[in-house]
C-alpha cells in the first residue's frame, strides 16, 4: 500500500479537512485520484488497540455466543424432529388407508359404469315407444332435473355461516402524523 504524503499528489488537491490550511498545513489530507493500474491510497491506523474492560468482556461475550448457537441448534433440531414426526405418522396413516381409499375409488367408477348402463337402458326402452333420439332427449332431460333437484337440497342443507369477516386494520396514530403543516391545509 501507498501512503499519500501532503508534499505529493498527482492531480490537484481537493482539501477535506474543516480548518484553514494556513493553522496545520501538514495535517490536511489530500484528495488523489488513483489511475486504474495503481491500488487506491489508503492509511493504516496501526494496530488495534484493546479496550479497558477487552479482558472481562471477551469471555463473557464467547459464552453468550456459544450458548445462542447451542439454543439456535436445539431449536432447530426440535423444529425438524416435530416435522419428520408429523411427516413419519401421516405416512403411516396414508400406508393404513390406502386400501380403502382404492376400494371407494374402485366402487365410485363402477357406479358411474353401472348409472351410464341404467341411462341407456331407459333410452333403448323408451325408443320402443318413440323415436331413438325423442328417447335420449327426454332421458336426457330428467337426469338434469334430477341433478338440479340434488344440488337444491345440498345448497339448502350448507351451514349458515356468515362470510369471512374483514376487519379493517386501524391507521397509525403516530406522533409525526398528528403535526398540522402548512402545505397541508
Amino acid at each position: 500500500m501507498r501512503r499519500a504524503s501532503c508534499a505529493v499528489a498527482q492531480f490537484p488537491p481537493r482539501r477535506t479537512c474543516a480548518r484553514p490550511a494556513s493553522r496545520r498545513p501538514c495535517l490536511t489530507r489530500l484528495a488523489t485520484h488513483p489511475s486504474p493500474q495503481e491500488e487506491p491510497v489508503t492509511t493504516d491506523r496501526g494496530p488495534e488497540r484493546r479496550r479497558f474492560l477487552d479482558r472481562l468482556t471477551e469471555p463473557i461475550a464467547e459464552r453468550a455466543r456459544e450458548k445462542l448457537g447451542q439454543a439456535e441448534d436445539k431449536v432447530r433440531s426440535s423444529i425438524q424432529a416435530e416435522i419428520d414426526a408429523v411427516g413419519a405418522s401421516v405416512r403411516a396413516r396414508a400406508v393404513q388407508v390406502r386400501p380403502s381409499a382404492i376400494a371407494f375409488a374402485s366402487a365410485a367408477l363402477l357406479t358411474l359404469f353401472g348409472l351410464a348402463l341404467f341411462v341407456t337402458a331407459a333410452v333403448m326402452g323408451l325408443a320402443h315407444v318413440v323415436e331413438p333420439w325423442l328417447a335420449a332427449l327426454l332421458v336426457g332431460a330428467a337426469l338434469l332435473l334430477v341433478a338440479t333437484g340434488f344440488a337444491a337440497w345440498g345448497r339448502s342443507h350448507l351451514p349458515r355461516t356468515p362470510a369471512a369477516r374483514i376487519t379493517p386494520i386501524p391507521e397509525s396514530t403516530h406522533p409525526a402524523e398528528e403535526l398540522v403543516h402548512p402545505w397541508d391545509n
